[in-house]
């Protein structure tokens, strides 16, 4: 592990390799972008490291967060996640990545990606001249 942020991440495996290979790392992927968002999303009242000890699952849950999967979740899909303990088994935040998928589509309609529209709001992007 680096020497930098140890504090948050030393000693738990899950942390510290999220942290020495994702966190403040630029990433162009709208998936990637798409997850990240449904994560902090169900991270919001707990602890980041309760949402990264439950990613797998996350991902097994809403088809590795392929955005156009997501989208056409249904009801009845989403409502059986509630009982997989795998997961943060809150409505809210259950039926939030649907909802999330259907945002991101419509971003992805204006702006051609996500990406695109981090890049113009941030001026950080893969054509961002920073």
């Amino acid at each position: 592990m680096s020497s930098q942020c140890q504090t948050w991440s030393e000693g738990d495996l899950v942390l510290e390799e999220y942290h020495d290979h994702e966190w403040c790392k630029i990433n162009h992927d709208d998936d990637f972008e798409f997850e990240m968002l449904c994560l902090e999303w169900a991270s919001v009242g707990l602890s980041w490291a309760t949402v990264m000890h439950k990613r797998e699952n996350y991902r097994k849950a809403f088809h590795n967060f392929k955005i156009d999967a997501c989208s056409v979740m249904t009801d009845e899909e989403l409502t059986a996640l509630m009982s997989y303990t795998g997961l943060i088994r809150n409505r809210n935040k259950i039926f939030s990545v649907r909802k999330n998928a259907l945002a991101v589509q419509k971003i992805q309609n204006e702006f051609g990606s996500f990406d695109e529209m981090d890049s113009k709001l941030t001026g950080i992007g893969k054509n961002s001249q920073k």
